[in-house]
């Protein structure tokens, strides 16, 4: 039985990986090598950064698979829906058995998630922790905060000469408010405070520097519903959407400059899941989260003859392609969808994409793999994803690791992240 288990296993991440690096070379044929890049900054990225193992071995997708402890940083919707399952006695070994008959299913009361991701290439380490409260049948509550410790900087002066070292400190606090609305729909809003300080607000090139401190919102959606299809004990397609992130414009300089405020990464994030109980000790799922920063593309300045950008009468720069990004966080959302200053084919490659499928056994042991993929003139990020978890009664332990496969020097090669969880099911009715 073991060793039909592991070699179903090891041929599950085989053809996943197989898959992944085929999908890479086709997008690559279709390149322009020629096209020029052009990706979408904004400030405080470790908002994006993925929140914990399970989600990051899956090609950091989560939108609407099946939710735990850190639902709060891809889509709080899904904590309406959490349960809990015991784990099916070894004695159900019957392919022929029902999984709800192996097993007993409870709503979720709370939940706790403790992240720890060491990056081992940068020096640079995150802090995630989670904690959802069932508050009545159909509300919950979820706290979380995000604590991201990059590498120390050192500062220098005009000739290079070092005038001190710093620790940087990003942080995020999160509240969330969701509602079941039906059996078979949900949707959550959330406050997020934010605070980043890269700088100790030293003065460079001249200009004085502030820590960032600011709040924006999330708003999500999710829906589930069961299939009836036949040799399959239990078939569940789920759908997800959040738009996160959605706040002003922040700044690290004190001074009042349009040209020097940034936005933050507002991101649309969609996509489907589909979860199957093969019988009472085989589930396997797959998912896909489709995303789109939500801020303004840097259009094309017109140049002169060596390179300048020219500039107007009132010291503007001048658009050659594209529209101005120095607008408000309101009229940059919308403004991203059209903006591109190759038009509709610069939006398309704008959306990046997650790919992810777990497979796991009696609900107890689970490997799972995914890819990341980003257009090459949008950030380029190529990403394999593996990962594995264990749970043993209401405790649940994950580890993934990032493979990137465009670059040596991807920050991200070699990260690893660690995640507990503990998911404390309600009393027996």
């Amino acid at each position: 039985m073991k060793s039909k288990f592991f070699g179903n296993l090891k041929l599950f991440i085989t053809c996943f990986s197989l898959s992944a690096i085929l999908f890479v070379q086709a997008q690559n044929l279709n390149n322009a090598d020629n096209e020029r890049k052009n990706p979408i900054t904004t400030a405080v990225p470790f908002l994006l950064i993925p929140s914990d193992a399970r989600a990051a071995s899956m090609g950091f997708s989560g939108v609407s698979f099946s939710p735990d402890a850190f639902s709060i940083y891809s889509n709080a919707a899904k904590y309406a829906f959490s349960n809990y399952y015991s784990i099916p006695s070894k004695k159900a070994n019957d392919l022929g058995s029902s999984s709800s008959s192996q097993e007993t299913k409870r709503e979720t009361l709370t939940q706790i998630g403790v992240t720890l991701s060491p990056w081992i290439q940068n020096e640079n380490h995150i802090i995630n922790v989670a904690v959802s409260q069932r508050i009545s049948k159909k509300s919950t509550l979820a706290l979380a905060t995000r604590y991201f410790k990059p590498k120390e900087t050192i500062f220098t002066d005009i000739q290079g000469e070092r005038i001190g070292n710093y620790q940087p400190l990003e942080l995020g606090l999160e509240l969330a408010f969701i509602r079941k609305i039906s059996n078979n729909f949900s949707f959550a809003l959330s406050a997020k405070y934010i605070k980043s300080d890269l700088t100790k607000s030293i003065d460079i090139a001249g200009a004085e520097t502030q820590p960032v401190k600011s709040f924006s919102a999330d708003v999500s959606v999710y829906h589930q519903h069961r299939l009836n299809w036949e040799k399959i004990d239990y078939a569940f397609f789920t759908f997800g959407l959040s738009i996160s992130n959605i706040g002003s414009k922040v700044s690290y300089f004190k001074e009042n400059d349009k040209d020097k405020a940034s936005f933050i990464p507002t991101n649309l994030r969609f996509g489907p899941s589909l979860i199957m109980d093969l019988n009472a000790f085989h589930r396997l799922s797959f998912c896909l989260d489709v995303n789109k920063l939500l801020a303004p593309t840097q259009p094309l300045y017109a140049t002169d003859e060596f390179g300048n950008v020219i500039h107007d009468e009132n010291g503007n720069k001048i658009i050659e392609d594209g529209k101005d990004p120095n607008v408000n966080a309101l009229k940059g959302i919308v403004q991203s969808w059209y903006d591109a200053p190759n038009g509709f084919k610069e939006e398309i490659h704008e959306f990046y994409y997650n790919f992810g499928t777990e497979y796991s056994y009696r609900k107890a042991y689970a490997i799972r793999a995914g890819f990341l993929w980003e257009h090459e003139t949008k950030g380029n990020r190529k990403i394999l994803t593996l990962g594995a978890g264990v749970r043993y009664a209401i405790t649940e332990l994950n580890l993934s690791y990032l493979v990137p496969i465009d670059s040596e020097n991807n920050p991200l090669r070699k990260t690893v992240h660690f995640s507990l969880f503990i998911n404390i099911p309600k009393g027996k009715d």
